[in-house]
């Protein structure tokens, strides 16, 4: 396997990752701690632990042990935890519905500091409470952003605020976006988060919606194309469905080619946004099931707009 960190504003990292012992390419993340990088695999290992893997030196591991009394269930190998976030001495992540911080004792180790129960905090009567985290300065934000066809809560697009130190905390549901249930589809983002601003997309329609830290409108960045080609289903088509159905009849739509796969921001005015174009020469050329263009929005005096459009990057074979 290769992971390799791209930025489109300096060079290119790039580091070889064995895939032995490692679960699906997509729960494979990074994270910094002290200055180094370490690569960890999302899902839990049979012991209920996390093995931190130092990218550069393999043989350097930190272990962070879950207790199972936590848990729904002894089988500690359903479950996958968000990203790991780090600051400083400490590493906080979700699993289920609670957030578990560790910190160095200092020395060397890293041990569990507090576990924050996100039912208890936030009432919202969910089994899961985040897909991923950032930290922000001393706030931890969770984003939530999967379909989930068969679950009896229906609002699966959301975000939470928690304030670390006196669990001060908001809770925002948001309106499901366009074309939602293509987030059955690994990985996605559709939510993200950066400094106090949050970007909100549609799938099926090239429309990012830009909120403040209140979760208020600000703005919207849309893009019109001649050719644009995507079919629009309403949520209620697929609920109670099992998710593979939903899948199965996704991949049996002939018609839609254009999808917003992910938008992220690259810091707080600059967002890039993946999306598929329906270039037909491109995919009967290739094996790639979409032909990924990005797009680099940028924001000056507080108004944003397109700096660079359909950038190719020939790594991508997906």
């Amino acid at each position: 396997m290769l992971f390799f960190l791209r930025s489109l504003f300096g060079n290119i990292s790039e580091y070889e990752i064995p895939a032995d012992g490692l679960s699906r390419i997509n729960w494979v993340d990074i994270v910094e701690v002290n200055n180094k990088m370490y690569y960890y695999d999302r899902k839990l290992d049979h012991d209920c632990s996390i093995r931190l893997i130092n990218i550069k030196d393999s043989t350097e591991i930190i272990k962070l042990i879950i207790d199972v009394g936590m848990l729904y269930t002894i089988n500690c190998e359903k479950y996958i935890i968000t990203n790991i976030c780090s600051d400083a001495d400490t590493l906080i992540f979700c699993i289920a519905n609670k957030a578990i911080r560790y910190v160095y004792d200092g020395a060397t180790e890293l041990n569990s500091d507090k576990i924050y129960d996100l039912e208890e905090i936030f009432k919202q009567d969910r089994l899961y409470y985040a897909n991923r985290l950032v930290l922000d300065k001393g706030i931890l934000v969770g984003l939530s952003d999967k379909y989930l066809p068969k679950s009896y809560n229906k609002d699966n697009l959301f975000s939470w605020q928690l304030n670390l130190s006196d669990t001060n905390h908001s809770f925002e549901i948001y309106e499901d976006t366009k074309g939602f249930y293509w987030t059955l589809f690994q990985p996605r983002n559709v939510i993200d988060y950066f400094q106090g601003s949050y970007a909100v997309t549609d799938i099926t329609n090239y429309s990012i919606y830009i909120k403040d830290k209140n979760f208020q409108p600000v703005d919207t960045l849309t893009r019109k194309f001649d050719n644009w080609k995507a079919n629009t289903y309403e949520l209620e088509k697929f609920e109670g469905k099992h998710p593979m159905e939903v899948i199965s009849y996704l991949q049996s739509d002939t018609i839609t080619r254009n999808l917003i796969h992910r938008v992220n921001f690259l810091d707080s005015n600059h967002i890039l946004v993946c999306f598929s174009d329906n270039d037909d020469l491109f995919l009967d050329s290739s094996q790639s099931l979409y032909n990924f263009k990005y797009d680099l929005w940028a924001k000056k005096d507080n108004d944003w707009f397109l700096e660079s459009s359909d950038i190719s990057l020939s790594e991508d074979k997906i």
